[in-house]
């Protein structure tokens, strides 16, 4: 049994049990590409290295029209975040290395304080995925 296929019977597993821990459960089994929900947005481990899916975040956000308000890069770009807004909401991607090939990549989409627009973070990872 391949990892995304036992990540994916744990997800059922723990879904029938009724714990929440369905996406923790396939990003942390390694399953590259499998989109999971934080507190705040989506995440995932996408394939690339955090320069190459930074690229992606940009290239997502010019055709998403998401304005770019703000970028860093920490621990010698080993850690990068890239910051735009698109109307009222503010969106983030924070990329983290996992290996040399694969970058963790995390999105979230404010509205205001306590709002987040989860399925806005999740198209925009959706679509940095399908340009790998």
């Amino acid at each position: 049994m391949n990892v995304l296929k036992a990540a994916r019977t744990m997800c059922v597993a723990l879904a029938v049990a009724g714990a929440p821990a369905c996406a923790a459960a396939l990003v942390g089994a390694g399953a590259a590409g499998a989109i999971g929900w934080n507190d705040r947005g989506a995440e995932s481990t996408v394939n690339g290295t955090v320069d190459q899916n930074y690229t992606r975040a940009m290239a997502v956000f010019q055709q998403m029209g998401i304005s770019q308000t703000g970028q860093k890069s920490e621990d010698n770009g080993h850690e990068r975040t890239l910051m735009g807004t698109k109307g009222d909401t503010e969106v983030t991607v924070t990329l983290h290395m996992r290996e040399a090939t694969t970058t963790k990549v995390e999105v979230t989409a404010k509205r205001n304080m306590v709002d987040y627009d989860k399925n806005m973070a999740k198209d925009i990872l959706t679509a940095m995925i399908n340009r790998t």
